[in-house]
């Protein structure tokens, strides 16, 4: 590659160092990333509140035309990614409630024998895949961490746990400390 030099900053870099631009004899801009970078920081803080304002103003319009203009975006992306990646959701739900990867989840399934950790069941009676079991005093909030995850219920196990207000399966004679060290 041959080198060139910044028409703002003056120094001479590669070309990889350059925006490209079809309308350039060479395809490449004449000033360099690191330059444009500044200039376009520079222009957005000059015309930030005309930016957001002329954005706000096509998403006024957008909605009035359609209310569920945004809806039906998020809409179609769900549907996308999901015929893409049919297990895509619950996996992005696992990391995020659990910090657990679907990888884990199964290997805690294995870990168990494949079936609930409370009454033994092979398949969860509501259908779904069994509920992921955490420590709610290990961490704070709705979210838990992989430290947290004690085993996997079935869905009534795991109501059966939140009604009693404390665990109904004995975890520490199952041994739940084992499978979260991976984790």
């Amino acid at each position: 590659m041959e080198p060139k030099k910044c028409s703002k900053c003056g120094e001479v870099k590669a070309l990889d160092e350059f925006p490209k631009d079809k309308a350039k004899k060479d395809g490449y801009r004449n000033n360099c990333k690191a330059c444009q970078k500044i200039a376009n920081k520079a222009y957005y803080d000059a015309n930030a509140n005309g930016l957001r304002a002329g954005k706000r103003d096509r998403a006024k319009v957008l909605r009035e035309a359609d209310p569920d203009w945004g809806k039906q975006y998020q809409r179609d992306y769900r549907a996308a990614r999901l015929a893409a990646e049919p297990g895509w959701e619950k996996d992005r739900s696992m990391s995020r409630r659990y910090g657990i990867t679907r990888e884990q989840y199964e290997a805690l399934l294995a870990h168990q024998g494949g079936v609930c950790a409370g009454c033994g069941v092979g398949k969860c009676p509501s259908g779904n895949n069994f509920a992921v079991d955490h420590d709610h005093d290990h961490c704070a909030g709705r979210n838990g961490c992989p430290a947290c995850i004690r085993g996997l219920l079935c869905m009534g196990c795991n109501v059966a746990d939140a009604l009693v207000g404390r665990p109904v399966v004995n975890w520490e004679v199952i041994g739940h400390q084992d499978h979260t060290e991976g984790a």
